[in-house]
C-alpha cells in the first residue's frame, strides 16, 4: 500500500485559486523567497477555493514517499514568492507544529502529514 499525503484548509478567501507547494524543510522563511528555487517535492497548481473559504482536500504527494521533514505553503497571490501576511505557510515553528514527518508505506504517516497540514494552514489563514 502507498501513503498519500492531503492538505485541506480554511479560512481562505473565497473563490480564490491558489497554488501549493510541498518543500522540503526550510529553517527560516522570509518574504521573497522564490518557491522554485527550493527543493520542491510536489506543486499543484490552480486549486479552487470554495465560495465559504474552505481548501477542498487537495492530494500533494502521491508517493513513493520519502521519510523527512516538509513545509507547505499555499501561494495565495500565485507569483511562485512567498510572502509573509499574504501566503499561507505550514512549517515548523513550535507555535504552528505544522511539520509533516512521513513514513513511506505507513497510512499513518500520512494521515499525521494531512493533520499538519490542515493546522498550519488553518493557523497561518487566521492569523
Amino acid at each position: 500500500m502507498c501513503a498519500r499525503v492531503f492538505c485541506s484548509g480554511e479560512s481562505f478567501v473565497p473563490d480564490e485559486i491558489v497554488d501549493l507547494y510541498l518543500v522540503e524543510d526550510v529553517a527560516v522563511w522570509s518574504s521573497g523567497i522564490e518557491l522554485n528555487s527550493l527543493s520542491v517535492v510536489s506543486l499543484v497548481e490552480e486549486v479552487q477555493i470554495d465560495g465559504v473559504g474552505n481548501l477542498p482536500s487537495t492530494l500533494l504527494w502521491g508517493g513513493p514517499l520519502t521519510a523527512g521533514s516538509f513545509d507547505v505553503v499555499a501561494d495565495v497571490d500565485r507569483d511562485g514568492v512567498y510572502t509573509v501576511g499574504v501566503d499561507a505557510l505550514g512549517d515548523n515553528h513550535v507555535n504552528v507544529s505544522a511539520t509533516m514527518f512521513v513514513i513511506p508505506e505507513i497510512p499513518l504517516g500520512s494521515l499525521l502529514g494531512l493533520v499538519a497540514c490542515l493546522v498550519a494552514i488553518i493557523v497561518k489563514s487566521k492569523t
